[in-house]
C-alpha cells in the first residue's frame, strides 16, 4: 500500500510554505491556493477509508539513520475521521478567509500559518507515539497563539497570553502523565502499552493518577471546569476562521486525547476517577449552559454553548469504557459539534461584515434582511439542540439515555443542561427573527456563504453516513430510546415557551432572582482567581523581584564602590613624592621578586 498518510503530511506542510511564499504576490486569492493544498491532502486520506474500514493502517519512518527511534503514523477510525474531519473544515476556513482576509495584511503568513496549524492537528491525531502526540498537541498552541496576537479583535494581546496559559497548564499536567508512563513502562508506544500495564501490574494508584494527569491535560482543550478561563476571550477576539477552528477542530483533539487514555487505561483505574469525570462533565454543562442563556454577544453564547457540549461528551466518557452508549453517544456528538459550531461561527462572521455587530439584542429583525445566512444559522443550532435531521438527534438522544443508566441524580442534571441547550439558542433565534430593523436585503459574498451552505448540506445529510461512522469508528449501532425522546420533546415545549414568553411577551425574571444567579455563575467563573492569581498574584511578585534585584544591584554599586574608595585611600600612602622612598621602595620590591624566583629554583631541585 502506498504511503497516504505520509503524503498527506507532507502536502499539507508544502502547502503551508507555498501559501506564505506566493502571499505577496496573491494577496487574499492566497486562501485558494491553500484551499487546494488542503483538498489534496484530505482526498489522500478519505482514498485510505476502504482500507481501515477493515483495519487500522501503520506507516513507520526513521527520523535518521543515527537515531533509532521511529516516527509513526496510524490511521484507524476515530484518527482518520478526525483528520478528515480536520482537513475539510480547514478548507472551508481557507475558502471563507478569501474575502475575510481581503483588507488585511500579511496575507501568506496567515494563509501559511492555516495550513500549518491543519498540519500540527493533523500529525496529533495520527500519530502511533504518545511523545510525538505531545510535540504536535503543543504546536497546536503557539500557532493560535499568535495569529490571535496579530489578527484579532479587541484586547488580542491579553487573551493570546490568557490562551498560552492555560495551555501551557495543560501542557504541564501531559508532560507529567507521560514522564510517569515512560517510567513505568519504557514505552509510549499506543499500541503495547494496554499490554504492558497487563504484564507490569503496577500499583491501580500509580495507574489511576496517570490516567486522570492525562485526562485533565487534555481536558484545558475543551474547555472543561474549572479550565475553562480562555474560552470567552479566545473565541471572541480570535478572527473569525480561526474561532470556528478552535470550537469546531482543536477543541476536539482533546476529546481525541481521553479516547486514547479510555484505551489504554480502561480496565486499570477505578470508581474514583470515574466520579471525578463525571462531576467535572456536568458542571462543565451546566456551566456553560447558564452563561450562555445570559450572554448577549453571540460569540459569547456560542463559547459557553461549546463549554456545555464539551461536558456532555465528558459526560459520555464517564465510566472511562470503550464500547455503549455514553461512548458512541459522545463520538458522534463530538462530530455532530464540529459541523454544527462550524456553520454557526462562520455566519457570526458573516453578521459581523453585514451588520457590524453580534449583539442579539441589536440583530432584532436582520433575518429580514438576509433570510438565507438566517436559515443557515438555524441549521447550526438544529444540531446543537438535537432535532433531526442533524447528527445531534442521535447522539444527544443516546447520551441522554446513557445518564438515565448512571441514576437519577445525574440523568436530572443533564436534563438541566439540555433544557438549557434548548433556552439560549431559542433565546438568540427569537430575537433575531422578531422586530423590525432599518435598511434593504443583503447579499452574502460568495467565497464566505459556500463553506457555510456545504456545512449546512452535510449537516442534513447525516442520515445518509450517520451508520457507515459507527460502522468505520466500531461504534455501536444507533439507536433512538423513547424515555430520552419523550424528555426532549418535554424540554423544547419548556424551553421555547419560557424563552417565548420572556422576549416576545416581555416577562421579566425579578432581579433577586436573577442578582443571585448572577453572583453564583460569576464564583463558578473562577475568574477572580485567575485575577488575583495569575494576573495580580504575578504582577505582584514580579514588581517584589523587580525591587528586590533593583535594591540588590544599587547596593552592591555603593559596596563596590566604597572598597575601591578606601583602597585608593590605602596606596595613596603609598606615593610620598620623596624620591629616595620610592627609589627603596622599588629596590626592595625586586628584592623580593629576587627572592621568590630563588625559592621556586630550589623547589624545583
Amino acid at each position: 500500500m502506498m504511503p497516504f498518510l505520509a503524503y498527506a503530511m507532507s502536502i499539507l506542510i508544502l502547502t503551508s510554505i507555498i501559501s506564505y511564499l506566493a502571499g505577496r504576490v496573491l494577496k487574499n486569492r492566497t486562501g485558494f491556493l491553500t484551499a487546494s493544498g488542503l483538498a489534496l491532502a484530505t482526498l489522500f486520506l478519505i482514498t485510505i477509508i476502504p482500507e481501515v474500514s477493515r483495519g487500522e493502517v501503520y506507516e513507520e519512518y526513521m527520523w535518521t539513520h543515527i537515531l533509532p527511534s521511529k516516527f509513526g503514523l496510524r490511521a484507524d477510525g476515530l484518527s482518520l475521521t478526525l483528520a478528515i474531519m480536520v482537513g475539510l473544515l480547514s478548507v472551508f476556513a481557507s475558502i471563507y478567509s478569501v474575502e475575510y482576509m481581503r483588507n488585511r495584511d500579511e496575507h501568506g503568513l496567515f494563509f501559511g500559518l492555516l495550513s500549518l496549524m491543519a498540519f500540527t492537528m493533523t500529525g496529533a491525531v495520527l500519530a502511533v507515539d504518545l511523545a510525538i502526540l505531545f510535540f504536535f498537541w503543543e504546536f497546536t498552541v503557539v500557532i493560535p497563539v499568535f495569529i490571535i496576537a496579530k489578527w484579532g479583535y479587541g484586547a488580542r494581546w491579553s487573551t493570546a497570553i490568557r490562551f498560552f496559559l492555560f495551555s501551557r497548564l495543560g501542557g504541564g499536567l501531559l508532560l507529567a502523565g507521560l514522564i510517569l508512563i515512560y517510567v513505568s513502562f519504557g514505552s509510549l508506544d499506543m499500541r503495547i502499552l494496554p499490554y504492558l500495564i497487563r504484564e507490569y501490574h503496577l500499583k491501580p494508584e500509580i495507574l489511576t493518577l496517570i490516567a486522570a494527569l492525562m485526562i485533565l491535560g487534555f481536558s484545558v482543550k475543551m474547555a472543561i471546569w474549572p479550565f475553562h478561563g480562555w474560552i470567552p476571550s479566545a473565541y471572541v477576539n480570535a478572527p473569525i476562521p480561526v474561532a470556528m477552528i478552535l470550537s469546531s477542530v482543536m477543541s476536539k483533539l482533546g476529546v481525541y486525547g481521553i479516547v486514547r487514555v479510555i484505551q489504554i487505561f480502561h480496565e486499570a483505574v477505578g470508581w474514583d476517577l470515574q466520579n471525578i469525570v463525571a462531576v467535572l462533565a456536568l458542571l462543565t454543562a451546566l456551566y456553560g449552559g447558564a452563561m450562555a442563556s445570559i450572554r448577549d454577544d453571540l460569540r459569547e453564547i456560542l463559547a459557553y454553548s461549546s463549554m456545555s457540549h464539551m461536558g456532555y461528551i465528558l459526560l459520555g466518557f464517564s465510566i472511562l469504557a470503550i464500547h455503549g452508549h455514553g461512548f458512541t453517544g459522545a463520538l458522534l456528538h463530538m462530530l455532530n459539534h464540529a459541523l454544527s459550531k462550524g456553520i454557526l461561527f462562520l455566519c457570526v462572521g458573516l453578521m459581523l461584515r453585514l451588520f457590524g455587530t453580534v449583539d442579539i439584542r441589536k440583530l432584532r429583525g436582520c433575518c429580514k434582511r438576509s433570510p438565507l445566512l438566517f436559515a443557515l444559522a438555524v441549521i447550526g443550532a438544529l444540531g446543537l439542540i438535537g432535532l433531526p435531521p442533524t447528527l445531534g438527534f442521535w447522539s444527544k438522544d443516546m447520551l441522554l439515555g446513557f445518564s438515565l443508566k448512571l441514576g437519577y441524580p445525574i440523568a436530572s442534571l443533564m436534563i438541566v443542561a439540555a433544557f438549557l441547550s434548548i433556552v439560549y439558542n431559542f433565546r438568540w433565534i427569537l430575537y433575531v427573527s422578531t422586530g423590525i430593523q432599518s435598511g434593504g436585503s443583503t447579499k452574502l459574498p460568495y467565497t464566505m456563504a459556500t463553506p457555510v451552505i456545504l456545512l449546512a448540506a452535510l449537516t442534513l445529510t447525516s442520515l445518509t453516513y450517520v451508520d457507515y461512522l459507527t460502522y468505520l469508528m466500531n461504534l455501536e449501532h444507533i439507536v433512538v430510546e423513547p424515555i430520552p425522546l419523550l424528555i426532549t420533546v418535554i424540554s423544547l415545549a419548556i424551553g421555547f415557551s419560557t424563552v417565548y414568553v420572556t422576549i416576545s411577551r416581555g416577562w421579566i425574571i425579578p432581579n433577586s432572582i436573577l442578582g443571585i444567579q448572577i453572583t453564583l455563575l460569576k464564583i463558578a467563573s473562577l475568574e477572580w482567581l485567575y485575577t488575583e492569581v495569575f494576573t495580580k498574584g504575578i504582577l505582584n511578585l514580579a514588581y517584589y523581584a523587580y525591587r528586590w534585584i533593583e535594591g540588590a544591584i544599587d547596593r552592591s554599586n555603593y559596596i563596590v564602590a566604597g572598597c575601591v574608595s578606601q583602597l585608593s585611600r590605602l596606596t595613596r600612602k603609598l606615593q610620598t613624592g620623596v624620591l629616595s622612598y620610592n627609589m627603596l621602595t622599588v629596590t626592595l620590591t625586586l628584592l623580593a621578586l629576587l627572592l621568590v624566583i630563588i625559592i621556586l629554583q630550589l623547589g624545583a631541585l
